[in-house]
C-alpha cells in the first residue's frame, strides 16, 4: 500500500482538486506509464518494491512458458496439445488429465441433445454454420 500511495502523491501533487481527483488521475497515469513499458521493464520496477503485488497477463501463447508456470507445471502437453493442468492440486489426492483436448465442435451435437434440440434443430444449426 505504501508503494500505490506514494505513487498516488506523485502523480498528482500539481492538481488542485487533489482529493477527489487523486485516485483517477493516478489509474490514468499508471495507465500511461505502464504502457510505454516493456513486460520485462515493467516487471523489474515493480519486483523492487516489496508492497506491490504484480503478475503479467499473459497470452496463452505465453502462460505455457512463464518461469513461474514452468516450475508449478501449471500446463501439460497431450497428444500435441498444450493445456492446463488440473487444479486445484492435493498432495495426498493425485490428479492427471483424463482424455485429450475436445477438437472445437466435437461434442457440439451431443451437447445440444442434451439441452432439449431435436435433430432437426441440431441440422438446421448446421446448414446456417453455428455449429
Amino acid at each position: 500500500m505504501r508503494y500505490f500511495s506514494n505513487y498516488v502523491k506523485s502523480t498528482t501533487q500539481s492538481s488542485p482538486n487533489r482529493t477527489t481527483n487523486s485516485i483517477g488521475q493516478a489509474c490514468e497515469a499508471s495507465s500511461r506509464h505502464y504502457l510505454s513499458r516493456s513486460l520485462a521493464t515493467t516487471g523489474v520496477l515493480c519486483s523492487k518494491a516489496p508492497d506491490v503485488c504484480f503478475a503479467p497477463v499473459l497470452d496463452l501463447q505465453e502462460a505455457p512458458t512463464h518461469p513461474h508456470n514452468v516450475a508449478r507445471q501449471s500446463f501439460v502437453e497431450i497428444d500435441g496439445v498444450t493445456q492446463p493442468a488440473p487444479a486445484p492440486r492435493f498432495s495426498r489426492t493425485p490428479s492427471s488429465v483424463q482424455a485429450p483436448a475436445a477438437i472445437a465442435g466435437e461434442h457440439s451435437e451431443a451437447i445440444l441433445n442434451d439441452w432439449g434440440f431435436n435433430s432437426s434443430e441440431i441440422s438446421a444449426l448446421k446448414q446456417g454454420g453455428a455449429i
